[in-house]
């Protein structure tokens, strides 16, 4: 099992659909980096998987840290799991 399991992870800002369907796996220990042209989505898909994007946008699929459902936990949950189990620079 994945240590970070996202599934289908959509985002729309103000009905503008920005991600388009994101599956990614990360082991437990692994260090990912993800490439690619200003604008592509790299920091709205982490933003996105930790509850870090304002209320405008609209956030569907599924991220799952060590099998914690993150999408749609409640806010304490996810604050556990921010900076102490998986964080962005």
């Amino acid at each position: 099992m994945a240590f970070v399991s996202i599934r289908d992870l959509k985002v729309a800002f103000d009905g503008t659909q920005v991600l388009h369907g994101i599956d990614l796996d990360i082991a437990r220990g692994e260090a990912v980096g993800l490439v690619g042209e200003s604008g592509c989505g790299k920091s709205v898909t982490w933003l996105a998987a930790l509850g870090l994007l304002p209320g405008k946008a609209s956030v569907s699929g599924s991220v799952r840290v060590d099998g914690l459902e993150l999408i749609g936990a409640p806010v304490r949950s996810v604050e556990k799991v921010r900076g102490a189990r998986i964080a962005m620079i």
